[in-house]
């Protein structure tokens, strides 16, 4: 019985170490920059605060890179967001795959 209590606990800590391990082979952080940042309650039944953020960072070759990332930030709503020119971290992998943090 106590065996499946942590199963599923163990299931995600493997994931986690799976995922630990391709950012500490392939992944770098890079510093970046934000370029625009919305905000707005999305729509439906939820009534969710969605803030989309629009950032730029250089490559390791000096290629400057743009992105976009999306998410549901409840605790923003109200609040004013980061505007042009703040810094943030990106997690590179490659130029088609990047994480805005």
């Amino acid at each position: 019985m106590m065996a499946a209590l942590f199963q599923p606990y163990m299931i995600v800590a493997q994931a986690n170490g799976r995922i630990n391990n391709r950012v500490n082979r392939e992944g770098e952080f890079i510093l970046g920059e934000i370029m625009a940042c919305v905000g707005g309650v999305r729509g439906g039944r939820s009534r969710q605060f969605q803030v989309t953020t629009t950032y730029t960072f250089p490559t390791v070759g000096g290629v400057k890179l743009a992105g976009t990332s999306t998410q549901i930030r409840p605790e923003l709503d109200g609040k004013p967001l980061p505007v042009p020119g703040t810094p943030v971290v990106v997690l590179y992998f490659s130029d088609t795959e990047h994480y805005l943090l």
